[in-house]
């Protein structure tokens, strides 16, 4: 058989439609990057959710359909074979779920009804779930980030849970790879259309390394570059934009927009906060308070967990009379008619005989986003507009629809106490506050460490209330207030490390100890959170609440009187950075004190960002060129020759998958006289080879340079054979060499 390319050119199949064309081996970290990817957008929604049926289907269909994808490629089945049947079945899982009186447990969770949104993000669920079946190209695994950026968009409106910032922390890490791989792909496949399988060990640490230096650049010039872009951002507010008549503290001009939620678990000590002036809720009342949204009542050595979670929906009671709405309130429909909501009195709200009835006017401003109700506590009634929410048995109102610029009314039972009310309340606390609310965690060293120093500073004092003030005096005089406190390490309990260890913290900090000193003795405490009562304004009469005011106190239960507040930081010295050091106009100042303010880690990150930055130029620049010559052609062949060279290689794992696998110890010549027998029925697919093995020989052992044109008829070769094999399974490959075999 003749290896000798006939003088006239050979016929040649035309190329195969794009839908037809071979398909390189599918890139198994890109499919794993991009589960990465799509896990980031669904964790979100089962988190909101909390259905474990719901979760645990839509991660099974999920891991399903990209292991079916990743067969799928590497098996070269056409997209189209999967994308039909997955829409359709998708389409009838829409009309069931969505358009049906009666909805699926499992595909729809009865938590979603009558809440759009989380309608919108079940629908999104399904339908990343059933794309996840057809994800056969780069492409289509690139395009998971979307519906990954459009749940976790939505779910934020939902969920202000810290674990969102990691994931999406994740996605950004898991995306940048992504793209940063399927082009280091693509840009080989420029020259030659097929992967270099011998680069790829040494191109993957360079992807890796420009992966990790792009997410390190985005985290550093975020945190850089978000004081500036608040500053410029608030300049672009226009003032006819707000409401009329404001005064002139009203006209400051909203920097940005806040969420305020209270969640039922909550982590303590987890790193520098930051809050703005911007006023976020104005309140009318009588006497100012700390406008409570929740309380906590299980401390969990790392922070709290609400065991009274807001699970009773409120029912309005309309026609009773109450203040007509601010005119400057924007109307919705909601506001059409004004309903009140009762709150009934129970064994963990209850005050003693001498207590107020407060009343409290809330407005809420543009700038802020509020998923609760905060008020004075203990919370009596909530006049308002019609609104969905749940109660707890604690007193928490929890908002199904967020409010924002918005206006309710609040009528608290308040506590009226004086030292000595506090001093003679008995001691005998109900069962429910003794089984709730001197709860600690398993008895171990540290609480042990803080019982001891607790009963060392409440020695001489007889009665509670002094055993709660000396606790928090004691605080007060030894311990800092520092916004910019850095988190608790891992592993720690945070009550121990901040009164024995770094005696530096903010308001949770100082909160938890407070209470969990006050349990540990044997006196009643929680923590609650929501805001101080702000800035008294004297033309107004409001106070003025912004959102530096947001904060956590402790909560005391005294029989006979109720759950009295107690802030441990009133006489903490505050050593918080100074509005001062903040107006500093000078960038590098800035920039010095920003990095440094915050520890040893950011200049250590901005360090290793330049030397990654450094690194990644010279090797990916200064050195291309070398390595690639080096790398890429080991053999020293001309670049068309080694393209020749490879596509030849592909077309025998192409064969090897089909059942005819090349030794390593036959020649090529060898090998087409072999697989001569066997293609018998493949003509086409044999004298492909033929053509291609031909290529071979010449670009390989000859002196001569091949041209592009040789290397197009390679590729072409190499698509004829694939087409022509296609439909052929490997059993069907075997029947054929036994009756080769037999025909010998």
């Amino acid at each position: 058989m003749s290896l000798a390319l006939p003088k006239t050119e050979p016929r040649l199949t035309p190329p195969l439609a794009p839908e037809e064309e071979y398909q390189p081996p599918p890139s198994l970290l890109m499919y794993l990057a991009g589960f990465i990817v799509t896990f980031c957008g669904l964790y979100p929604v089962m988190l909101t959710l909390e259905d474990p049926s719901f979760t645990m289907l839509i991660l099974s269909l999920t891991v399903i359909g990209f292991l079916v994808s990743y067969v799928s490629c590497q098996q070269n089945i056409a997209s189209r074979t999967i994308e039909f049947p997955a829409a359709i079945i998708f389409c009838g899982v829409c009309l069931l779920t969505f358009m049906s009186n009666t909805s699926l447990p499992l595909l729809a969770p009865a938590s979603i009804e009558d809440d759009r949104a989380k309608s919108i993000a079940v629908l999104l669920t399904w339908m990343v779930v059933f794309r996840s079946f057809t994800l056969t190209t780069d492409g289509r695994l690139l395009f998971c980030c979307v519906p990954t950026i459009a749940l976790t968009g939505l779910i934020s409106t939902m969920n202000s849970d810290p674990v969102l910032l990691n994931l999406f922390l994740v996605f950004l890490a898991s995306a940048t790879f992504m793209v940063v791989h399927e082009n280091f792909t693509r840009g080989r496949q420029s020259v030659t259309g097929l992967k270099k399988t011998h680069l790829k060990k040494a191109m993957l640490a360079g992807q890796f390394q420009i992966t990790a230096l792009c997410c390190v650049g985005a985290i550093i010039l975020a945190n850089v570059v978000v004081g500036p872009m608040r500053t410029v951002g608030s300049s672009l507010v226009f003032a006819s934009a707000l409401p009329v008549q404001r005064s002139n503290q009203q006209q400051q001009r909203q920097s940005s927009t806040s969420r305020f939620s209270e969640q039922d678990e909550y982590t303590v000590a987890t790193g520098p906060v930051r809050l703005s002036d911007q006023v976020v809720m104005r309140v009318r009342a009588e006497t100012g308070a700390y406008w409570r949204g929740t309380t906590r009542d299980e401390y969990t050595g790392r922070g709290w967990r609400n065991r009274f979670p807001a699970n009773q929906r409120l029912e309005p009671i309309r026609g009773r009379s109450g203040t007509e709405i601010p005119l400057d309130i924007p109307r919705t429909r909601s506001f059409y008619e004004i309903v009140n909501f009762d709150l009934p009195e129970n064994e963990l709200t209850q005050v003693g005989e001498n207590s107020m009835r407060l009343h409290q006017s809330i407005r809420l401003e543009p700038g802020g986003i509020f998923n609760d109700i905060y008020g004075a506590s203990e919370v009596r009634e909530v006049r308002t507009g019609e609104i969905r929410a749940l109660a707890s048995q604690t007193g928490t109102i929890h908002l199904e629809e967020s409010l924002t610029a918005s206006w309710y009314e609040v009528v608290s039972e308040v506590p009226v106490w004086t030292p000595e009310t506090l001093k003679a309340a008995s001691q005998n606390y109900p069962p429910i506050i003794r089984q709730y609310y001197l709860q600690l965690p398993v008895e171990s060293e540290a609480m042990d460490r803080v019982r001891a120093l607790s009963e060392e500073v409440t020695r001489d004092k007889p009665t509670a209330y002094e055993k709660v003030v000396a606790l928090m005096e004691w605080l007060g005089q030894n311990c800092k207030y520092n916004t910019d406190t850095p988190a608790a390490p891992a592993n720690t309990d945070v009550v121990e490390h901040f009164i024995f260890d770094r005696r530096v913290g903010y308001c949770d900090s100082f909160a938890t100890a407070l209470a969990v000193m006050c349990r540990s003795i044997g006196i009643p405490a929680r923590t609650a959170s929501g805001f101080l009562p702000g800035e008294l304004d004297a033309q107004t009469q409001q106070y003025q609440v912004r959102e530096r005011d947001k904060h956590m106190w402790t909560e005391v239960f005294f029989p006979g009187v109720g759950w009295i507040t107690f802030d441990p930081t009133e006489n903490a010295e505050d050593i918080s950075p100074t509005s001062e050091k903040k107006r500093d106009t000078s960038f590098w100042n800035a920039l010095i004190g920003f990095m440094f303010k915050r520890g040893w880690l950011p200049p250590l990150a901005l360090f290793a960002f330049i030397v990654m930055l450094a690194y990644v130029i010279k090797v990916e620049v200064l050195d291309k060129i070398r390595r690639q010559r080096a790398l890429a052609n080991p053999l020293q062949l001309p670049a068309t020759n080694m393209a020749i060279v490879e596509t030849y290689d592909e077309a025998c794992k192409l064969l090897a998958k089909k059942g005819l696998p090349r030794s390593p110890a036959s020649t090529a010549s060898e090998y087409l006289e072999g697989t001569g027998r066997h293609l018998e029925r493949w003509r086409e697919a044999q004298e492909a080879l033929e053509r291609l093995t031909a290529l071979l020989v010449r670009s390989r052992y000859s002196r001569e340079e091949a041209s592009e044109e040789d290397v197009r008829i390679a590729r072409i070769a190499l698509e004829a054979i694939a087409a022509s094999l296609k439909p052929v399974n490997r059993k069907e490959m075997a029947v054929a060499l036994s009756s080769a075999a037999k025909g010998s």
